[in-house]
């Protein structure tokens, strides 16, 4: 009785199923490792792709990417350095504030976050003016402001705060 399975049965269909899935994915795999040796030679032999040709022809193009992706890395930046600073890490939030100074050279605008509010980013800025070099920069105070969206009065009033008190001078 070394009979296979009959043609109407479920063995017979499910056979058939595994041995067409096992046909696609054999060329899905052969057609994965073409296209991957397509593009190891492509790059082997310094051709360019259409995508690096387009940015390439189109500046503003690129201009605008590298300010849409300062932009995101600031507001992630920033992001980070608000959860450090509600864990009780102001270290690691002071560093995440330094990058996302460096990302504002080039975004040059406020966060995109709604997410926090105002006393979020007052806290930030308090944060940044205990934990800073003495006497602090004008210019990184002005730009810090301009980032978190705080307005003068808010940041100036912080300023007497914390400046004016002798707890905020440590060595």
């Amino acid at each position: 009785m070394g009979e296979g399975p009959r043609p109407g049965s479920v063995a017979f269909i499910m056979a058939l199923l595994a041995v067409g899935v096992g046909l696609a994915v054999k060329r899905w795999r052969e057609d994965r490792k073409q296209r991957a040796d397509e593009e190891y030679e492509r790059r082997r032999w310094g051709q360019e792709s259409a995508l690096e040709v387009s940015y390439a022809q189109s500046p503003l193009e690129a201009k605008e990417y590298n300010l849409a992706l300062a932009r995101t890395r600031q507001a992630m930046a920033v992001h980070r350095a608000i959860q450090y600073m509600n864990f009780g890490s102001p270290a690691r939030a002071i560093v995440e504030v330094q990058r996302a100074l460096q990302e504002n050279s080039t975004a040059r605008c406020p966060v995109l976050s709604a997410q926090y509010d105002g006393e979020d980013m007052n806290r930030l800025y308090r944060l940044h003016l205990e934990n800073t070099e003495m006497p602090a920069k004008y210019s990184v105070l002005l730009q810090l402001r301009e980032m978190l969206d705080i307005k003068e009065a808010d940041a100036e009033k912080l300023e007497q705060e914390v400046l004016g008190s002798s707890s905020s001078f440590s060595i």
